[in-house]
């Protein structure tokens, strides 16, 4: 993470024409998702990317991913899909237990999946596969990937005031990486208590 973090600040420093540093970041988060989150958010606390360009690269991102990832899950049963491994294991693994919550709560599954890491791709397929509708899939993951982003800078935020970017660009990326390892923490500490009330709630219906 440290390397990453170095990496990108040295081109964010480089690069000052902003349509290509947008166009860079937008694929960073489309592509690595809530990997490159965080750096991408170490850049704007660090003044090198507004804040509010952030998000929105984000939600274009999101709305991207999400997109495609729900269309794979409709064209799951049309198409030779269930062959591919990652596919079968979605179907075997996760459709009896989700499933069942998906359809009665669709919106707070695909909101709190974006705080688990791992299951979100799952949880977008699955939605597909259901025919969640597509307007209250997309509002929900929004409003889970900016609750998720707009956390991540307020740790970072944090981070910086006690060791600010001045102090050396090292010290900065060591600070977002301990940032990004509380959030990987977060994320597998919210994916059990998650999935067990998703099966609990299974069982009680």
């Amino acid at each position: 993470m440290e390397w990453v973090v170095m990496a990108l600040t040295e081109w964010a420093q480089a690069v000052s024409h902003e349509p290509l540093r947008s166009f860079v970041i937008f694929l960073l988060l489309l592509v690595g998702g809530e990997t490159t989150l965080v750096p991408v958010m170490g850049l704007s606390v660090a003044g090198w990317v507004e804040p509010w360009r952030v998000l929105v690269l984000l939600g274009a991102a999101t709305v991207v991913s999400d997109v495609l990832w729900y269309l794979l899950g409709v064209g799951a049963d049309r198409l030779p899909l269930r062959r591919i491994w990652g596919v079968r294991w979605v179907v075997r693994h996760l459709d009896d237990g989700v499933a069942p919550v998906l359809r009665q709560h669709p919106a707070k599954i695909v909101f709190l999946s974006k705080f688990v890491f791992g299951a979100r791709s799952s949880v977008q397929m699955l939605c597909g596969m259901y025919r969640v509708p597509i307007s209250r899939y997309l509002l929900a993951s929004l409003a889970g990937v900016m609750a998720w982003g707009a956390g991540v800078w307020f740790l970072l935020a944090v981070a910086a005031r006690w060791v600010p970017v001045e102090n050396g660009v090292r010290w900065f990326a060591l600070a977002v990486g301990g940032v990004f390892l509380l959030t990987f923490a977060l994320h597998i500490l919210v994916r059990r208590v998650w999935w067990r009330g998703v099966l609990e709630e299974k069982g009680d219906a």
